[in-house]
Protein backbone atom coordinates (compact mmCIF):
# COMPACT_ATOMS: atom_id res chain seq x y z
CA UNK A 1 0.00 0.00 0.00
CA UNK A 2 3.47 2.48 0.80
CA UNK A 3 3.97 2.21 -3.14
CA UNK A 4 0.22 2.86 -4.33
CA UNK A 5 0.45 6.43 -1.91
CA UNK A 6 3.90 6.85 -2.81
CA UNK A 7 3.40 6.85 -6.92
CA UNK A 8 0.45 9.09 -6.31
CA UNK A 9 1.99 11.50 -4.02
CA UNK A 10 5.57 11.71 -5.61
CA UNK A 11 3.64 13.09 -9.46
CA UNK A 12 4.64 15.98 -8.13
CA UNK A 13 8.26 15.61 -6.20
CA UNK A 14 9.80 18.25 -8.36
CA UNK A 15 8.17 21.16 -6.10
CA UNK A 16 8.86 20.16 -2.18
CA UNK A 17 11.84 18.11 -3.18
CA UNK A 18 13.53 14.59 -2.68
CA UNK A 19 14.50 15.13 0.95
CA UNK A 20 11.12 15.09 2.27
CA UNK A 21 10.37 12.11 0.37
CA UNK A 22 12.59 10.04 2.25
CA UNK A 23 10.53 10.94 5.65
CA UNK A 24 7.23 10.54 4.18
CA UNK A 25 8.02 6.93 2.21
CA UNK A 26 9.64 5.78 5.89
CA UNK A 27 12.11 3.03 6.71
CA UNK A 28 9.78 -0.03 5.64
CA UNK A 29 8.88 -0.53 9.41
CA UNK A 30 5.06 0.00 10.42
CA UNK A 31 2.75 2.15 8.56
CA UNK A 32 5.05 5.18 6.48
CA UNK A 33 3.42 9.15 6.39
CA UNK A 34 1.95 8.17 2.91
CA UNK A 35 -0.09 5.62 3.81
CA UNK A 36 -1.47 7.97 6.84
CA UNK A 37 -1.93 10.75 4.58
CA UNK A 38 -3.70 8.58 1.97
CA UNK A 39 -6.40 7.12 4.36
CA UNK A 40 -6.67 9.89 6.36
CA UNK A 41 -7.13 11.58 3.28
CA UNK A 42 -10.25 9.07 1.89
CA UNK A 43 -11.51 9.45 5.49
CA UNK A 44 -12.21 13.56 5.43
CA UNK A 45 -13.23 13.29 1.69
CA UNK A 46 -15.60 10.39 2.38
CA UNK A 47 -17.07 12.25 5.47
CA UNK A 48 -17.41 15.42 3.41
CA UNK A 49 -19.58 13.91 1.30
CA UNK A 50 -21.66 12.17 3.35
CA UNK A 51 -22.29 15.50 5.32
CA UNK A 52 -23.48 16.87 2.56
CA UNK A 53 -25.53 14.27 0.82
CA UNK A 54 -27.08 12.69 3.74
CA UNK A 55 -27.07 15.44 6.81
CA UNK A 56 -27.35 18.68 4.79
CA UNK A 57 -29.71 16.95 2.92
CA UNK A 58 -32.62 19.97 2.18
CA UNK A 59 -33.82 21.25 -0.66
CA UNK A 60 -32.37 24.28 0.09
CA UNK A 61 -29.03 23.08 0.15
CA UNK A 62 -29.20 21.50 -3.79
CA UNK A 63 -27.38 23.99 -5.26
CA UNK A 64 -23.48 23.74 -7.09
CA UNK A 65 -21.89 26.32 -5.35
CA UNK A 66 -23.25 24.79 -1.27
CA UNK A 67 -21.58 21.59 -2.93
CA UNK A 68 -18.21 23.56 -4.10
CA UNK A 69 -18.13 24.96 -0.72
CA UNK A 70 -18.29 21.72 0.71
CA UNK A 71 -15.06 20.56 -1.58
CA UNK A 72 -13.37 23.48 -0.93
CA UNK A 73 -13.95 23.05 3.06
CA UNK A 74 -12.78 19.01 2.53
CA UNK A 75 -9.49 21.42 0.35
CA UNK A 76 -8.98 23.22 3.61
CA UNK A 77 -9.00 20.86 5.98
CA UNK A 78 -6.79 18.00 4.31
CA UNK A 79 -4.25 20.60 3.32
CA UNK A 80 -4.17 21.98 7.11
CA UNK A 81 -4.06 18.58 8.43
CA UNK A 82 -1.07 17.88 6.14
CA UNK A 83 0.98 20.65 6.90
CA UNK A 84 -0.06 20.95 11.42
CA UNK A 85 0.86 17.13 11.12
CA UNK A 86 4.27 17.61 9.37
CA UNK A 87 4.96 20.89 10.90
CA UNK A 88 5.04 19.07 14.62
CA UNK A 89 6.74 16.27 13.60
CA UNK A 90 10.02 19.57 11.87
CA UNK A 91 9.29 21.39 15.48
CA UNK A 92 9.32 17.38 17.89
CA UNK A 93 12.72 16.67 16.14
CA UNK A 94 11.00 13.57 14.71
CA UNK A 95 11.09 15.36 10.64
CA UNK A 96 15.13 15.54 10.90
CA UNK A 97 16.34 15.78 7.10
CA UNK A 98 18.39 17.66 5.76
CA UNK A 99 16.69 21.24 3.93
CA UNK A 100 13.07 20.56 4.91
CA UNK A 101 11.58 23.49 6.21
CA UNK A 102 7.96 24.56 6.62
CA UNK A 103 8.42 25.85 2.96
CA UNK A 104 8.82 22.36 1.28
CA UNK A 105 6.11 20.78 3.82
CA UNK A 106 3.72 23.70 2.34
CA UNK A 107 4.71 22.77 -1.14
CA UNK A 108 3.45 19.07 -0.64
CA UNK A 109 0.37 20.37 0.53
CA UNK A 110 -0.46 22.34 -1.81
CA UNK A 111 1.12 20.02 -4.87
CA UNK A 112 0.50 16.50 -3.78
CA UNK A 113 -2.49 16.69 -1.10
CA UNK A 114 -4.64 19.53 -2.39
CA UNK A 115 -4.89 17.47 -5.87
CA UNK A 116 -5.76 14.22 -4.33
CA UNK A 117 -8.61 15.99 -1.93
CA UNK A 118 -10.22 17.79 -5.40
CA UNK A 119 -10.28 14.15 -6.99
CA UNK A 120 -11.43 12.17 -3.98
CA UNK A 121 -14.25 14.36 -3.38
CA UNK A 122 -15.51 14.62 -6.82
CA UNK A 123 -15.27 10.74 -7.14
CA UNK A 124 -17.05 10.01 -3.57
CA UNK A 125 -19.53 12.90 -4.43
CA UNK A 126 -20.42 11.09 -7.96
CA UNK A 127 -20.58 7.45 -6.57
CA UNK A 128 -22.59 8.51 -3.25
CA UNK A 129 -25.27 11.70 -4.16
CA UNK A 130 -27.51 8.74 -5.97
CA UNK A 131 -29.70 7.70 -2.46
CA UNK A 132 -29.71 11.61 -1.43
CA UNK A 133 -33.56 12.27 -1.20
CA UNK A 134 -32.99 15.75 -2.14
CA UNK A 135 -29.34 16.34 -3.60
CA UNK A 136 -29.72 13.73 -5.51
CA UNK A 137 -28.80 16.07 -8.80
CA UNK A 138 -25.93 18.03 -7.00
CA UNK A 139 -23.48 19.54 -8.67
CA UNK A 140 -25.66 19.42 -11.96
CA UNK A 141 -28.37 22.68 -11.84
CA UNK A 142 -32.34 21.13 -12.43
Amino acid sequence: MNNFFAKIYELTIDAYGYNLTEYLYGNGEGMSTYVLFGLIQIGISLSTVLIFYYIMNRPDFNRWYNWALIGFANIILQFGFVVLYLNIQLQNGVLVVDGVGLYEITMFSLTAIVPVALIQYIIFSFMLRWWSTNCSTTPYPQ
